[in-house]
């Protein structure tokens, strides 16, 4: 099973499934949050730790994906969204 598989398995994701999805550091997601480029976590966990739902995942992921970048910021293109299409249909 590839890791991608084990990350859509989840209920709520972290911000380290977010950094394996979109290939970035999680210094980099924290970044994006605090300029507005993506919206923030709709949870945290009891140790504050950001969650993110499958619909805020979703939206958070395909703010990535429209951010019209200086540069190519996202290599891999058609796993993230193979992501968001997955998550939707399991929002469906």
């Amino acid at each position: 099973m590839s890791s991608l598989d084990k990350i859509l398995q989840k209920e709520y994701f972290n911000i380290q499934d977010l950094a394996e999805i979109t290939k970035r550091k999680t210094q980099t997601i924290r970044s994006w949050e605090k300029k507005g480029i993506i919206p923030s976590a709709d949870q945290r966990s009891e140790n504050n730790w950001r969650l993110y739902s499958k619909q805020c995942m979703i939206d958070v992921l395909e703010k990535i994906m429209n951010y019209p970048w200086e540069r190519q910021v996202i290599k891999n293109q058609a796993e993230v969204q193979y992501v968001i299409d997955t998550l939707k249909g399991q929002n469906g």
